[in-house]
C-alpha cells in the first residue's frame, strides 16, 4: 500500500530533480497524473503526501518524521512497533479512497470508454468477417453450394426450375442471407422468414424467395439443365422400355408354359 499510494499521488520527480543516478536505479516510473490534486499547487509533492495523506505535523500523526527518508524509496516513512496496526489500517483505508477517486477520474473513464469502443468495433468487425466466410463463402466450396445446415439436414439446394445452381447464384443467395440475418439483425427479418415458409405452399423462405431457390430433400434428382433432363428422361425412356419389352416377354413365357400345362392336363384326362 505505502509505495502504491506513493506513486498515485505524488510519481517521481523528473530527472533533472532527482539526479541521473538516482533516476536510472528507479526501476518504475509513475507520474500521479491521475490521481486528484492535494493541494493548491499545480502538483502534488511530497510534503503534501506527508501532510494529506500521512497526516504529518498534526497531533494524531502515526508516522516519525524526524527520520531520515531515502529518496530512492520516499513511501517508506519511519514509525513505531505500537502503532504497527494503525498504520496498516490508515493505509488501507486511504488506498481504498485513491482507488475510487482513480475510478471516478474523468480522463480515465474517457480513454475507457474510447478503448471499449474500440474493443467493440474490433469485435463486431471480427464477427462480421467471420459469419460472411461461413455464410457466402464456404457454400462455394460444397458441392451444390449447401450450407452446414443443409448438410446437416440433409437437403440441397436447387433454383426455381428444379436444376441446380451456379457459384454466382449461391453467393447471391448466401450473401442475401448474410445481409438479411445479419447486418439487420436489429430487425425481425428472421420471424419473417420463418412464418413464411409455413405459409407458402413450398416451404420458401425470406431469402429463397429473394434468390429464386428452393430448398429440397436428398431423395429429390436435381438436374444440371433442361438438357441433362432432357437426356435423362430419354435414357430412362428407354429402360422403362426395355423392361416393358421384357416383362412382355416373360408373361408370353409365362402364358405358353401356362397353356401347355393345361393342355397337357386335357390329354391325360
Amino acid at each position: 500500500y505505502p509505495e502504491a499510494l506513493y506513486r498515485y499521488y505524488v510519481g517521481f520527480p523528473p530527472k533533472e530533480e532527482l539526479g541521473s543516478e538516482t533516476y536510472r536505479n528507479v526501476t518504475r516510473y509513475s507520474s500521479g497524473t491521475l490521481s486528484p490534486r492535494l493541494g493548491e499547487e499545480e502538483k502534488n509533492t511530497p510534503e503534501l503526501y506527508y501532510q494529506k495523506i500521512l497526516h504529518k505535523g498534526e497531533a494524531d500523526c502515526l508516522f516519525d518524521f524526524s527520520a531520515p527518508i531515502n529518496e530512492l524509496t520516499p513511501w517508506k516513512v519511519s514509525y513505531s512497533a505500537e502503532n504497527k496496526k494503525a498504520v496498516n489500517d490508515l493505509y488501507i483505508e486511504e488506498f481504498a479512497k485513491a482507488h475510487q477517486s482513480f475510478l471516478q477520474n474523468e480522463e480515465l473513464i474517457r480513454v475507457s470508454n474510447k478503448a471499449l469502443n474500440y474493443y467493440f468495433i474490433a469485435l463486431l468487425i471480427g464477427f462480421y468477417i467471420s459469419a460472411f466466410v461461413l455464410i457466402s463463402i464456404v457454400p462455394l466450396f460444397i458441392k451444390n453450394g449447401r450450407t452446414l445446415g443443409m448438410l446437416i439436414t440433409q437437403s440441397h439446394l436447387a433454383n426455381i426450375y428444379g436444376y441446380k445452381v451456379s457459384k454466382p447464384h449461391v453467393f447471391l443467395r448466401q450473401f442475401s442471407a448474410f445481409l438479411l440475418y445479419y447486418l439487420l439483425f436489429f430487425l425481425p427479418v428472421h420471424v419473417v422468414s420463418m412464418v413464411m415458409i409455413f405459409v407458402n405452399k413450398k416451404r420458401r423462405s425470406l431469402v429463397d424467395v429473394i434468390a429464386a431457390t428452393d430448398v429440397y430433400d436428398n431423395d429429390f434428382l436435381i438436374y444440371k439443365d433442361a438438357d441433362e433432363q432432357y437426356e435423362y428422361n430419354v435414357k430412362l425412356a428407354k429402360i422403362l422400355a426395355a423392361q416393358n419389352k421384357r416383362r412382355r416377354e416373360i408373361d408370353g413365357i409365362k402364358k405358353q408354359k401356362y397353356d401347355e400345362e393345361i393342355a397337357k392336363n386335357k390329354k391325360g384326362s
